[in-house]
């Protein structure tokens, strides 16, 4: 890279942004980024769980060993951002069953869990109070999951963001109409070409004006209720079947926390009355704490999935386009990880030029 090189990011949702950082550290690359409103899409939903232990699933065991490296990657950028080591809040995961049919729910994750090699272990009120403060009473036992972390995407936003100016990436707030095999064309008609194009537009989808992609995604909607509670001991984020549902909760110390849910999710971005009394009820009972928290915001965004729920890093054929999207509900975990693998694409295709 002893030329000057231009790259394009076309996304500044997390996994554009920290691409876009990752991108700019290498010598002689000059990076535009492009987004109308950085990080106001699936990202500003996003409850900043990085917990590959507790979204394992029996179908996506490729994407738990993803994830693995996702913290150690996490603390990277963290240095690239000069965010303190406590940014990433190390709590683990405690995992609770609600009623007897939950519980074998929760015996069923256990046996998944362990045939990864995943740390876990079964903890009780008796032997380890400090991980139940909060919880209700009739829940005496569960899973405690130590590798499990979270940070704060607001936070992590605003300082990519920041970071980004302040290392010369021109962030243009507009809106891609067009992207060709050499350049990018914007909503005001002015075109740009470019040595290399990343698309991280997550859940949008391409149209004829983008390079044909063999990688297509679905927007799943997620929502997240921000309150205010006065509980402010700190713990582990809380995950809990709740009679077959999925609910989870990050303490973010000082009374706040997030809670949302990973089940019941759709395409459309209104959110239903009867879905959000569900999880607002489900919350209380695992936490009755938060009975008398106050509601701050309501988020929602529409997470991109592919259709094998895994991640792809695609480069369009006969292109200096790299397509990367499909993260659903792990893309503030993978980000960092993704944008290293970005790196090595977007390298190769400047070799070529």
């Amino acid at each position: 890279m002893a030329k000057e090189s231009k790259v394009a990011v076309v996304g500044g949702g997390i996994v554009g942004l920290v691409a876009a950082l990752h991108l700019c550290e290498e010598p002689g690359v000059v990076v535009t980024l492009y987004d109308p409103a950085p990080g106001l899409g699936a990202t500003h939903a996003a409850a900043g769980m990085l917990a590959p232990t507790a979204e394992l699933r029996p179908a996506e065991a490729a994407g738990y060993q993803l994830q693995l490296r996702a913290i150690p990657a996490w603390r990277e950028t963290l240095k690239l951002l000069a965010l303190p080591e406590s940014t990433l809040h190390e709590s683990g995961t405690l995992y609770v069953g609600w009623d007897a049919s939950d519980r074998r729910l929760l015996e069923q994750f256990e046996t998944v869990a362990k045939q990864h090699d995943a740390q876990v272990s079964r903890v009780d009120r008796v032997h380890d109070e400090e991980l139940f403060a909060g919880i209700h009473q009739n829940i005496v036992s569960g899973l405690f999951l130590p590798g499990d972390s979270w940070l704060d995407p607001d936070l992590v936003v605003e300082t990519l963001v920041s970071t980004l100016k302040g290392k010369g990436v021109d962030i243009r707030y507009e809106l891609v109409n067009s992207c060709s095999a050499e350049g990018v064309l914007t909503s005001d008609k002015s075109a740009s070409q470019y040595d290399a194009v990343l698309l991280a537009t997550g859940s949008a989808q391409l149209t004829d004006k983008f390079p044909a992609v063999v990688s297509a995604v679905r927007p799943v909607r997620g929502i997240t209720v921000h309150v205010d509670s006065h509980h402010h001991a700190p713990g582990p984020m809380v995950r809990a079947f709740v009679r077959g549902r999925d609910f989870y909760a990050v303490n973010r110390g000082e009374g706040k926390f997030v809670i949302g849910a990973s089940s019941e999710e759709r395409s459309e971005l209104g959110i239903e009355v009867g879905e959000l009394e569900r999880l607002l009820r489900d919350a209380a009972e695992v936490l009755p704490f938060l009975e008398t928290a106050v509601i701050g915001e309501l988020r929602r965004g529409l997470r991109p999935t592919s259709e094998s729920n895994d991640p792809f890093l695609e480069r369009v054929r006969d292109t200096k386009v790299i397509y990367s999207s499909g993260h659903s509900r792990h893309g503030v975990t993978l980000a960092p990880v993704t944008a290293s693998e970005t790196v090595e694409l977007v390298k190769d295709i400047i070799h070529e030029n």
